[in-house]
């Protein structure tokens, strides 16, 4: 009764190999980023009318804008928007295998910006946006650890 079965069942075929736990993050890392953009980000509130949610995909618009905008934040928002070019060339680095520079890049997306983690209207998309610099930072680090 025992003995290998491949995935349709047949005796002998190939096992899969387990995903190691650096691929695992910087895929995890990679679907967070992009979920986070469906999720409410920050909330405005106009004078005593309750707070409006926005999506992380208007936080990624606006923050773009922002650096000749001071309605839109400013320089300072800006820089935060600065994260997702720095996540991209984190996760481009991680998969050509240049761990330093895959490391460098995601710490300095993990960083950035991360004076508006106790914001007054700063909702759970941005902290999952966060949440996902923070994992291919770890992947990374694992990487270069050899883990």
């Amino acid at each position: 009764m025992g003995g290998n079965y491949d995935r349709t069942g047949e005796a002998g075929g190939p096992q899969p190999e387990p995903m190691p736990a650096t691929k695992m993050l910087y895929v995890a890392a990679l679907a967070t980023y992009g979920v986070s953009f469906f999720l409410p980000t920050f909330g405005i509130q106009v004078g005593d009318n309750p707070s409006s949610a926005e999506s992380g995909f208007t936080a990624f618009l606006v923050s773009f804008l922002a650096i000749g905008q001071d309605m839109y934040g400013g320089p300072a928002q800006f820089l935060v928007w600065l994260a997702n070019p720095a996540f991209w060339g984190a996760a481009v680095f991680f998969a050509r295998g240049d761990r330093d520079m895959a490391l460098a890049a995601s710490c300095a997306a993990a960083l950035l910006g991360c004076w508006l983690l106790f914001g007054e209207l700063i909702l759970v998309g941005f902290y999952v946006w966060k949440g996902s610099m923070v994992l291919l930072a770890l992947a990374s680090l694992l990487r270069m650890l050899r883990i």
